[in-house]
C-alpha cells in the first residue's frame, strides 16, 4: 500500500481521525509533503446506495500555483504531530524518510522528548470523545413526557444525568491538562490543541456557550501558531471554525 492514501473523518478526534488507507490510480501519482500545497478529500458514502460503487476522491489547492509547479499532499493526517511521530509514521506506513521543509528545518516546530507519554493522553481523550458524542446525540433526541404520577425528584434526575456526565468529561479533560503541562509537552501539539476543542464541545453540550467559546478560541489560538508551518489539516480547522460559529449565533 506504498501508494494508497489515507481515508480521513475529520470529525473524529485529533490523532484518531484515520479509517484506513485506499488505493486511487488517479491520484497516486502525487508526492508527500507535510507542508502541502494541496489536500485529498474522500468521499465516504454513509447510506448504502447503488448507484455509489466506491469511494471517491478530489484534489483541492490550498494556494495558487504555477505551470510547472509540482502539487503535494499530506499522505497522512497531521495536525499537531511532531516531527518525530510524523516521519515514523511515514516510515512505517510508506517507507521513506520525509526530507520536506518542515521535517528539515533545523528548529523543529514541535518536538517531543523519550519521556514524554502523549500516547495515554490521546486514549483519555478519544474516551472522552466518544462519552461527548453519546450525551450529545442523546440530548438532542426528543424527550418522552414524565408521568403526572412521577415525584418532582424524579422528573428532573433523568434530565441532570446528561449534565452529570459532561461535568466529568469536563473534569478529566482538565486533569489531562494538567498532565500536558507537567510532561512539558508543547502547547502546539495535537494532544494540547485537542484538549480545547473537547472542552468547547463539552460546555456546548451544557449551553455553558461564555467557556464554549474560550475554548474554541483557545483551539483557534494555538492553529494558528501550528499553520505559520502549514503543519494542521485545513478540512479540520474548517470543521472547528463551523462549531465555533454556531456558539457565536
Amino acid at each position: 500500500l506504498g501508494c494508497s492514501h489515507n481515508i480521513t473523518d475529520f470529525s473524529r478526534p485529533l490523532g484518531n481521525q484515520s479509517l484506513g488507507r485506499a488505493i486511487f490510480l488517479e491520484h497516486s501519482f502525487y508526492n508527500h509533503s507535510c507542508v502541502p500545497n494541496a489536500y485529498l478529500s474522500c468521499n465516504v458514502p454513509t447510506i448504502p446506495d447503488e448507484s455509489v460503487s466506491s469511494l471517491t476522491a478530489e484534489v483541492h489547492l490550498l494556494e495558487s500555483v504555477k505551470e510547472g509547479d509540482e502539487i503535494t499532499i499530506s499522505y497522512i493526517p497531521m495536525s499537531g504531530l511532531s516531527n518525530q511521530e510524523r516521519r515514523k509514521t511515514l516510515q512505517e506506513g510508506y517507507g521513506f524518510d520525509c526530507n520536506c521543509s518542515a521535517c528539515t528545518a533545523s528548529e523543529p516546530s514541535i518536538s517531543l522528548s523519550e519521556t514524554m507519554d502523549v500516547q495515554s493522553v490521546r486514549e483519555i481523550q478519544y474516551s472522552c470523545n466518544e462519552r461527548l458524542l453519546s450525551q450529545k446525540k442523546g440530548k438532542s433526541q426528543p424527550q418522552v413526557e414524565h408521568s403526572l404520577h412521577q415525584a418532582p425528584e424524579e422528573k428532573t434526575s433523568n434530565d441532570n444525568d446528561y449534565a452529570d456526565e459532561v461535568e466529568q468529561v469536563i473534569s478529566l479533560v482538565i486533569m489531562t491538562q494538567h498532565g500536558i503541562r507537567n510532561q512539558g509537552i508543547p502547547e502546539t501539539h495535537e494532544v494540547s490543541i485537542e484538549s480545547h476543542r473537547l472542552l468547547a464541545m463539552a460546555y456546548s453540550i451544557l449551553e455553558d456557550w461564555a467557556h464554549a467559546k474560550e475554548h474554541h478560541e483557545n483551539f483557534l489560538k494555538l492553529v494558528d501558531k501550528v499553520t505559520e508551518q502549514g503543519l494542521f489539516d485545513p478540512v479540520a480547522l474548517g470543521i472547528q471554525l463551523l462549531e465555533y460559529a454556531t456558539v457565536l449565533k
